[in-house]
């Protein structure tokens, strides 16, 4: 059975990171779009450099996500999961007394259908 092709958003750090390295121990092929390229992800992808194709880009951007999906594509011959980790909200910011007018909802920036 070949492994699972995954595109994962918010990968450079915590919960994101913490899932990458189990789906890259676990023989998946993912595709980490990421705004930064911190020290962690760039060992992984020296790490699993057959496993590990890292797009920098913001998921708020829908030119990213598009990249990020042809690349994928391009790369793997298709998409079998998605994985939306990726925040919008600045860090260190409470939901509770945040602004509804900048808050944006990242999903339909994140989504894009793709056919085998």
């Amino acid at each position: 059975m070949p492994s699972p092709i995954v595109i994962l958003t918010g990968a450079s750090r915590g919960l994101g990171l913490a899932v990458l390295q189990l789906l890259l121990k676990h023989n998946a092929r993912v595709t980490a779009l990421s705004r930064s390229l911190p020290d962690d992800l760039r060992a992984l992808q020296s790490q699993y450099a057959d496993q590990l194709l890292i797009v920098q880009g913001d998921v708020s951007k829908p030119e990213d996500n598009v990249s990020a999906v042809k690349q994928t594509v391009h790369k793997w011959g298709g998409i079998d999961s998605l994985i939306l980790n990726a925040g919008s909200i600045e860090p260190g910011k409470s939901t509770a007394r945040l602004d509804q007018s900048v808050v944006t909802y990242p999903l339909p920036s994140s989504l894009v259908t793709v056919r085998r």
